[in-house]
């Protein structure tokens, strides 16, 4: 999928998920699909022990708590 075809399909509260073989080129594609979106990301990486711990608290308050300001959750290694 073309990242300008990811980028129409972005719209709030809606999850994108990008699925493919090892080393095929995701994390590249979603660097490349963050440095074209106008809002704020924040980029989490699920091979750091941290990630998924931040994320253990499945609350409302919790999820605001880590996005701040931010308009954008990028999962990465999910």
């Amino acid at each position: 999928m073309a990242l300008d075809s990811v980028l129409q399909k972005m719209q709030a509260n809606k999850v994108i998920v990008l699925l493919g073989a090892r080393l095929v080129g995701k994390t590249e594609s979603i660097k490349k699909l963050m440095g074209k979106v106008l809002e704020k990301v924040l980029f989490l990486n699920g091979d750091d022990i941290k990630s998924p711990n931040l994320l253990e608290i499945q609350s409302t308050a919790n999820f605001k708590r880590l996005l701040g300001d931010r308009k954008l959750l990028i999962i990465d290694e999910a």
